[in-house]
């Protein structure tokens, strides 16, 4: 069985947003291995790596995480570096920072080569991001960059990728006129490298959506906003997480317009849409009630926002443990809320 061929086959299905037949092929090349070689030979573990990144492709966090720890768990993998990495950026996606500690420790203590470190660059940045230390970002998320622009062709995809987690620093760092072009030239890679429906061509417009709507020019971004959501419900279907994250960007900018009535029905679809997928106690779902709750806040509704933000601190409370901060958000806008109720 010639993986590396099945790669190429797979990246070029991913490109041209052709996910379900990106799936078929590697659940084919998984089978084959564990047929012809058995789930002790590098070949499985080098397959199961094949499914895991088309679950990530497809935004399947969890199944790709259970993919990858599999291959992980199974020690033939000739790239365990490679596999760590994946497995990182899963859970940086996931919002995990225990796991994703754990995962960059591990593969800072194997042998990466080149491209490897790279990923382990951007892995460290954005964890350094997710802790608040910003400096430590910045230095490994433009190491990352640097040294795929020195080794990647110039319409590489994966230059997409550095130039959105950059652009992502600097709009933590406030210094948004350093952002916008980053963004941009990230929309324009992905624009010449993915089908027009893909779902990263519509993540960059939901960056540029959201920068905009930053720097308070709302029309630009509701245009981008409307554009990421009409790709992916053609793209991908209007009952998935991606077409979920659109919809609460696009509300938040109807919320700061005072378009309320426009707001609440695209918060509301999220949240339906979350529930769908992953359950109403899930921690996502709790923060589509936050949403809701701070909507119905800013209408003066307190009477029904201090229940929707009761709902959201519960959910949180059982699945994060009292003293997580998302636990403390939820008890700080409530607070806000009696505050409002007793005036």
């Amino acid at each position: 069985m010639d993986l590396a061929a099945i790669r190429t086959q797979i990246t070029k299905l991913d490109c041209a947003n052709q996910h379900g037949e990106a799936l078929k092929a590697a659940g084919k090349a998984v089978n084959t291995a564990q047929n012809s070689h058995g789930e002790q030979d590098p070949v499985f573990a080098a397959a199961l790596v094949l499914l895991g990144d088309v679950y990530h492709m497809m935004n399947n966090l969890d199944k790709a995480k259970d993919v990858y720890a599999w291959a992980l768990s199974l020690n033939t993998h000739p790239n365990r570096g490679q596999v760590l990495n994946k497995l990182t950026a899963v859970y940086l996606d996931l919002g995990d920072p225990q796991q994703v500690e754990k995962h960059v420790t591990d593969a800072m203590g194997v042998s990466l080569d080149e491209a490897e470190q790279i990923w382990l660059w951007d892995n460290q940045g954005r964890f350094a991001l997710m802790q608040g230390r910003r400096e430590d970002a910045g230095t490994y998320l433009q190491q990352a960059l640097t040294q795929r622009q020195q080794t990647l062709d110039a319409k590489h995809p994966d230059l997409a990728l550095s130039l959105r987690h950059l652009a992502q620093w600097h709009q933590y760092c406030g210094t948004y006129q350093e952002a916008e072009p980053l963004y941009m030239q990230a929309f324009r890679l992905r624009i010449s490298a993915y089908a027009k429906k893909h779902p990263l061509v519509a993540q960059s417009l939901a960056d540029l959506g959201q920068m905009y709507h930053i720097l308070a020019q709302y029309d630009e971004s509701e245009s981008l906003y409307e554009q990421a959501r009409a790709t992916v419900a053609d793209g991908q279907g209007r009952d998935t997480l991606r077409y979920a994250s659109i919809l609460d960007s696009l509300a938040a900018l109807y919320q700061d317009l005072s378009r309320y009535p426009e707001a609440e029905p695209l918060y509301r679809e999220a949240m339906a849409i979350r529930e769908v997928h992953l359950g109403n106690k899930h921690p996502d779902f709790a923060a589509s009630l936050d949403r809701l709750a701070h909507l119905q806040h800013s209408q003066g509704d307190d009477n029904n926002a201090k229940g929707t933000q009761q709902w959201a601190l519960d959910i949180k409370r059982q699945a994060l443990g009292n003293k997580h901060l998302d636990v403390a958000d939820s008890l700080d806008n409530l607070g806000r809320i009696w505050q409002g109720l007793a005036e």
